[in-house]
C-alpha cells in the first residue's frame, strides 16, 4: 500500500517542524521549570545578644562553620567587586553563560592540548556548588543549561548571594561571612580593599592556596587582584599601595562563644541552622562572669568548688546573663555542668511564697506572732539554723531571720498539699514525688529545684506589682532592633526569648483544686500580699560591708532571701526588685557538703556585687504602693491577729484587699479578779462589790515557759481561786512531745545500748514543781525546765504531770525497740 499510495512530502517537513518545535517546548520548559532551594539546608547556628553582637556559632552537622544565608544582608560593595573582578567581570551582563568566554577558553583549551580556562560564570559555579560532580564536557553542558535556569528565577543580587553563602574558603570553612569572622574576627561590612580580594581569590583552590598552607602564592593572587582592581578605576593608586602593605592573615580566629552554658542550650533546642536573637546583654554577661570569677577563687580555697548565677529583667522576665558555672573549660570542676539548670536542694528559699500565700489566707500579717518552740509532728521534729527557740516571734522576724519552726508550723495550718501544688503552678517542674512523700520538710529543702526555676519564682512574685506601662518604652526598642536584623525571618526564628514568660503566664492565671482566691485574670498571689512579702524581704540583713546600705546615698533596696540545704551541699541567694531578678547558686557539682557553705556567706555577696554592678532605672527604685490593693485592719498590737473586744491596744496595718478574714487575737481575754487581783473568779466563788473586770494577755504555756527562759518579764495572770467549788481545766500545763498516740522508735548508742527518751512539757507558771508518773509509777519531779529523760520498754505508755496545785496533763504513746 505505501508503495502504490506514497505520503506526500509535506508530511515528512510538518512532522519535522513538529518535533523541532516540540524539542524547543521542552528546552524551554525545562528553562522556565521553577528551581527549588538549590542548596541543602545544613547550616551553622548562631546565637546574638540582645543588641545583635554575636555570642557563639555552632558546627553544622556536616562539621563545618557556615553561617545561614540572610537575604536582608546586602553584600559590601569591596567584597562584590573584588570577587566580580576575579571571578565573572561580565557577570552583571550575561544570562548565566558567557558565550564569548566560554569560546575563548574552548579554544585555549585545544591549542595548549590541556584544560587552561573553565569559562564558569558566577551563577555556573553556583550550579557546579549545588551539585557537584566530577568535571566532564558532560557536566559542563549540565551546569550552563542549570545557570539559565537560575538566571530565569533569580535575580543578580540573590545568585551573588548564592556563591557568596556557599563557596569553600579553605579547610571547614564554607560562606563569606564565616570566612570573615574566620580570618579577619569581623563582619564582612568591615572589611578592607585588602581583605576583600583576599576572600574573593580564596574560594579559586582553597585546598592549594590558603592563610596556612601556602600563603606567598595567596599573597601573589591577591596583589594581582588589587592590581586589576587599580587598572579599571574601581580602587585609586594610594588604595592599592596601602592595600598591597596588609598581611596575609597567619592564623585562623576562633569564632565566639560566649555565654557558653546559655548559647549551648539554645544550640540544643532550635533547630539546626538557626539564627537565635536572644535577650541576653554581652556587656553584662561578662562582667557578671568576671564577678563569679573572681568569688570562685575566694571559695575553692574553702573547698566550694562551683557557682552559677542568672540575671533577669524583672519588668519583662527576659534573662540578661546567664553564667552556669565560674569557668566553662575548667573539666578538674565539672565546668561544662550548667548549674542553671541542676536540680538541687532547695533549702529555705521557698519560704516566701508560702508567707504570700498565708497572707491571702488570712492565715499572718507581717506583724503577725508566731509560735517558735519545739514541735513535733510525729517522727519530725524541725529546728532552727542556730538550734534555739524564741518562744514567739512576729512573721516578718520569722521570715527575715529564715526560721524554720514557726515556717514548718506555718505550712502544716495552710498545707503542704496545697502548697505543692503552687510550687508546681509556679514553675517548679522537678518535683518528682508525691505531695505526701514531701511532706513537712518541703519548706525546708525538701523540694528538687533549679537556679532557673528560683529566679522564675521571685521574678513572679514580684509580677502583680510591675507596671507594664513602665516597661514597654526599652523592651520595645530592643524588639524593633531585633526584628530590624533578621526581618524576613520573624516567624521562623525565636526573636523574643524568655524562659520566663511560659511561667509567668501560668502563676497569673493558673488555678489548683483549692477554692480560687482572685478572680480569674488576676495572679494567684494578690498584688497587696506581694507587696508586703517584698517589703518584709528588703529588712533581710546583707552581707558584709552591705550591712549598713541604709547608711550611704544613692542606695538601692533589694528584697532577697537566702537558703542553705541540708548537709550544707547548696547555697542559694536570690534578689528582686523592680527592674532586676538575680538568683546565685554555690555549692559543689559533686553534691559534696561543705562546713563552710551558706547561703549569706557564700552566694550572699555575690548577689550583691552582681547587683551593684547592673544598671539602674531611678523610675524604679522600688515598686509602687499599691494603695488600691491594700486596706487598713485594725489588729491587736501583741498577737498582730485582728482586734477582739478583750485587746487593749489596738494598732492599724496593712492588710492583702482581698485577704481571707483572718482569725481574732486568741490570747487576749477578760477576766473577773478579786479587788487584789491574786485570784481569777467567777459567779460561783466572787463575793458581791469585791471583784472587777480586767483585760490580760493568757499566753499559752509553752510560749509563756520560752519567753522567761529569754529573760522576759512575763505578767502573771491570776489562777482561778482554789476554793471556787466548779472545775477549771485550764491548759496551764502541757507536755510538748510526745504528743497524744504518737509511735517512738527508741535509740540505741554506739555499744548497742538502748537510749533514754527525753520528754518535754511546759507550764505557764514559773518556779513550779511538776511531778511526773509513767505508767502510774513515779518517774521523778522538775521545776522550771520540765524535761526528762525515761527509759521506755516496748508498747504502750500512759504519761501523767500533776502540778504542786494539782493541775494535770496526760499522754498516750507507744515506743518501740529495734
Amino acid at each position: 500500500m505505501n508503495l502504490l499510495f506514497p505520503k506526500p512530502r509535506s508530511f515528512y517537513k510538518n512532522r519535522k517542524s513538529i518535533v523541532f518545535i516540540s524539542l524547543i517546548f521542552i528546552f524551554l520548559s525545562l528553562i522556565l521549570w521553577p528551581v527549588s532551594q538549590p542548596f541543602p539546608v545544613d547550616y551553622s547556628t548562631i546565637v546574638y545578644d540582645r543588641n545583635g553582637e554575636m555570642l557563639s556559632v555552632f558546627l553544622n552537622k556536616g562539621e563545618q562553620w557556615h553561617f545561614p544565608p540572610n537575604d536582608s544582608l546586602i553584600v559590601p560593595e569591596k567584597l562584590k567587586k573584588s570577587v566580580t573582578q576575579f571571578e565573572d567581570r561580565y557577570f552583571d551582563y550575561h544570562p548565566g553563560v558567557n558565550l564569548i568566554s566560554l569560546a575563548r577558553a574552548t579554544w585555549q583549551n585545544i591549542s595548549s592540548g590541556k584544560v587552561i580556562s573553565g569559562a564558569s560564570t558566577i551563577t555556573m559555579q553556583v550550579a557546579r556548588l549545588s551539585n557537584p560532580k566530577k568535571r566532564t564536557i558532560w557536566s559542563k553542558i549540565l551546569e550552563m543549561f542549570y545557570a539559565v535556569r537560575l538566571e530565569v528565577w533569580y535575580s543578580k543580587s540573590e545568585i551573588l548571594n548564592m556563591y557568596l553563602n556557599h563557596a569553600p574558603y579553605g579547610g571547614n570553612t564554607v560562606g563569606y561571612r564565616a570566612a570573615s569572622w574566620r580570618y579577619f574576627g569581623k563582619e564582612p561590612t568591615a572589611l578592607t580593599w585588602a581583605e576583600s580580594a583576599t576572600l574573593a581569590v580564596l574560594p579559586n583552590a582553597p585546598g592549594l592556596i590558603s592563610p596556612q598552607s601556602n600563603p606567598q602564592k595567596l599573597l601573589t593572587k591577591r596583589d594581582r587582584l588589587l592590581q586589576n582592581l587599580e587598572i579599571e578605576g574601581i580602587i585609586s593608586e594610594q588604595d592599592l599601595q596601602l592595600a598591597r602593605l596588609e598581611k596575609i592573615p597567619a592564623k585562623v580566629f576562633d569564632l565566639p562563644f560566649e555565654a557558653p552554658h546559655f548559647t549551648t542550650k539554645i544550640n540544643k533546642t532550635v533547630k539546626q541552622g538557626r539564627v537565635f536573637f536572644s535577650s541576653i546583654d554581652q556587656k553584662i554577661q561578662k562582667r557578671a562572669e568576671e564577678i563569679i570569677s573572681n568569688h570562685a577563687g575566694y571559695l575553692q580555697q574553702q573547698g566550694i568548688s562551683n557557682a552559677a548565677a542568672i540575671v533577669c529583667n524583672t519588668q519583662s522576665g527576659e534573662i540578661t546573663a546567664y553564667i552556669g558555672s565560674h569557668d566553662f573549660w575548667d573539666k578538674e570542676n565539672n565546668g561544662m555542668v550548667d548549674g542553671v539548670l541542676a536540680p538541687r536542694s532547695s533549702g529555705s528559699i521557698l519560704k516566701p511564697l508560702l508567707y504570700a500565700l498565708s497572707m491571702d489566707d488570712g492565715l499572718i500579717l507581717p506583724t503577725t506572732k508566731m509560735r517558735d518552740i519545739p514541735t513535733f509532728y510525729g517522727p519530725f521534729s524541725p529546728s532552727n539554723a542556730d538550734e534555739k527557740f524564741r518562744g514567739v516571734v512576729t512573721a516578718q522576724t520569722a521570715l527575715t531571720h529564715s526560721l524554720n519552726i514557726p515556717a514548718v508550723r506555718l505550712l502544716n495550718t495552710f498545707g503542704y498539699a496545697d502548697f505543692y501544688e503552687y510550687l508546681k503552678l509556679s514553675g517548679l517542674n522537678h518535683l518528682f514525688r508525691s505531695a505526701d512523700d514531701y511532706g513537712l520538710p518541703l519548706i525546708l529543702g525538701g523540694a528538687e529545684v533549679t537556679l532557673l526555676e528560683m529566679a522564675q519564682m521571685y521574678c513572679s512574685l514580684a509580677t502583680p506589682l510591675i507596671n507594664r506601662e513602665q516597661f514597654t518604652s526599652e523592651d520595645v526598642e530592643s524588639t524593633k532592633k531585633k526584628n530590624a536584623i533578621n526581618k524576613n525571618k520573624i516567624k521562623e526564628n525565636i526573636l523574643d526569648y524568655t524562659l520566663l514568660s511560659e511561667t509567668k503566664s501560668r502563676f497569673q492565671s493558673g488555678r489548683t483544686q483549692r477554692a480560687p482566691r482572685l478572680n480569674e485574670s488576676q495572679s494567684i498571689i494578690s498584688k497587696g500580699a506581694a507587696y508586703l512579702t517584698l517589703q518584709m524581704l528588703k529588712e533581710v540583713n546583707r552581707p558584709g560591708a552591705e550591712y549598713y546600705w541604709q547608711q550611704f546615698q544613692n542606695q538601692w533596696p533589694l528584697a532577697w532571701k537566702t537558703g542553705t540545704s541540708y548537709g550544707q551541699r547548696d547555697a542559694w541567694a536570690v534578689g528582686v526588685n523592680p527592674q532586676w531578678t538575680i538568683a546565685v547558686w554555690a555549692g559543689n557539682f559533686t553534691g559534696e557538703g561543705n562546713p563552710e557553705l551558706a547561703g549569706s556567706r557564700s552566694a550572699g555577696p555575690i548577689l550583691f556585687d552582681l547587683f551593684n554592678m547592673l544598671p539602674k532605672d531611678k523610675s524604679l527604685h522600688w515598686f509602687e504602693r499599691p494603695e488600691n490593693e491594700l486596706s487598713d485592719v485594725k489588729i491587736c498590737k501583741w498577737s498582730g491577729n485582728l482586734d477582739s473586744e478583750h485587746c487593749p491596744d489596738p494598732v492599724i496595718a496593712d492588710a492583702p484587699r482581698l485577704m481571707k478574714t483572718m482569725r481574732l487575737c486568741p490570747w487576749h481575754r477578760s477576766l473577773f479578779v478579786d479587788t487584789k487581783e491574786k485570784y481569777e473568779v467567777c459567779s460561783l466563788c466572787w463575793q458581791e462589790g469585791a471583784y472587777h473586770k480586767v483585760q490580760k494577755l493568757i499566753l499559752p504555756a509553752d510560749i509563756n515557759q520560752y519567753l522567761r527562759q529569754q529573760g522576759q518579764i512575763i505578767e502573771k495572770v491570776p489562777m482561778h481561786n482554789p476554793a471556787c467549788p466548779g472545775e477549771h481545766n485550764e491548759p496551764v500545763l502541757e507536755i510538748i512531745y510526745p504528743t497524744e498516740n504518737a509511735h517512738i522508735w527508741v535509740p540505741r548508742d554506739y555499744d548497742g545500748l538502748y537510749q533514754k527518751v527525753t520528754i518535754r512539757a511546759v507550764h505557764r507558771q514559773e518556779n513550779i514543781k511538776v511531778f511526773w508518773y509513767l505508767d502510774d509509777f513515779y518517774a521523778g519531779e522538775t521545776s522550771e525546765s520540765h524535761v526528762k529523760n525515761l527509759s521506755l520498754e516496748n508498747g504502750w505508755h500512759r504519761l501523767v504531770l500533776v502540778d504542786e496545785n494539782g493541775r494535770k496533763s496526760e499522754r498516750h504513746f507507744f515506743s518501740g525497740k529495734n
